[in-house]
């Protein structure tokens, strides 16, 4: 995953420029996410690969986090077509995500 350090308007630009969008936001003393992200990552790479995935520290990114609705870690966001499409917050499935963006990405990309 990229780690990238973005503020809001930086954000909004990317996600202008870009139609598949997973943003990870994580925190360094979170074992879960840093557990769950290589899954993560590989799945959407094998699966998904127009996807860019972006990994944002809540650390250092407190206004982008706030701005998004960000309450807590993991939270992943999924934008398609530069709208968010699916959201996952705490408790998620690697192959559920792979079945939930099965349709919408076929719709976009195929």
């Amino acid at each position: 995953m990229e780690q990238i350090q973005l503020d809001t308007p930086q954000f909004a630009e990317l996600l202008a420029s870009e139609s598949a969008l997973a943003v990870y936001f994580s925190a360094d003393s979170c074992s879960v996410c840093h557990n769950l992200y290589p899954r993560i990552e590989q799945m959407l790479a094998e699966h998904y690969p127009r996807f860019r995935v972006l990994k944002i520290q809540v650390n250092t990114a407190t206004a982008l986090a706030a701005q998004m609705g960000v309450l807590s870690v993991p939270t992943l966001i999924i934008f398609l077509d530069h709208r968010e499409q699916q959201r996952y917050v705490r408790q998620m499935s690697v192959e559920g995500l792979r079945q939930d963006l099965q349709r919408p990405y076929a719709l976009l990309f195929d």
